[in-house]
């Protein structure tokens, strides 16, 4: 059953919809013009596109020319080092990690998968701990109550990454089951999500 309680307040002219084989939609109930916000909310998580990463800043998401690489991981770019820092603590540690690396290198179509799945669980986990706020609690449990489609057979590319994913980010304190990771990835999956 699909959820509207998910849209944010400032939705108008839209509703939740669930579509066999898409997973939630959002679907439009009235003309929007070129340009016009049908809404707008901050994500529980957010990840910088692959094909971005070269010449945008992977946290403010600012294009620079003069970008500072991480130099453990070679993978992402700052725009200085209060960005770096801040990216270290809230989500470059686990991702910049050997595992991680090799998990990048198994599935470099789905990086945005695995990354955006690394930074969920982590504010997931953030959710769980007494002194959360009532805001990232709620919007946790929008997360768990995403739609997926189950089951899925051993070929599926998330069944066959939520292992590895598992394996990569097991030292962390986030790190979630293997179940419980496979359900992350389907939710992304079905949702649209990267």
């Amino acid at each position: 059953e699909p959820n509207p309680a998910m849209l944010p307040s400032n939705a108008s002219g839209v509703s939740v919809e669930e579509r066999p084989g898409r997973g939630r939609c959002v679907i439009a109930a009235r003309d929007f013009a070129p340009g016009e916000t049908v809404f707008s909310q901050t994500p529980l998580a957010h990840a910088l596109e692959r094909s971005l990463s070269d010449d945008h800043c992977d946290l403010c998401y600012k294009r620079s020319s003069t970008l500072r690489r991480c130099s453990a991981c070679r993978e992402v770019m700052y725009c200085g080092q209060d960005c770096q820092a801040k990216a270290w603590k809230a989500y470059h540690k686990a991702e910049c990690s050997t595992s991680m690396k090799a998990l990048q290198s198994m599935f470099v179509d789905l990086r945005d998968s695995y990354v955006l799945a690394a930074r969920t669980m982590q504010l997931l986990h953030a959710a769980e701990q007494p002194a959360a706020s009532a805001d990232l609690k709620a919007r946790a449990k929008q997360i768990d109550d995403m739609s997926y489609c189950w089951p899925v057979d051993d070929t599926h590319v998330c069944a066959r990454m939520a292992p590895v994913l598992h394996a990569s980010l097991s030292g962390f304190a986030f790190c979630r089951s293997e179940p419980a990771m496979l359900k992350l990835l389907l939710q992304f999956d079905a949702n649209n999500f990267s």
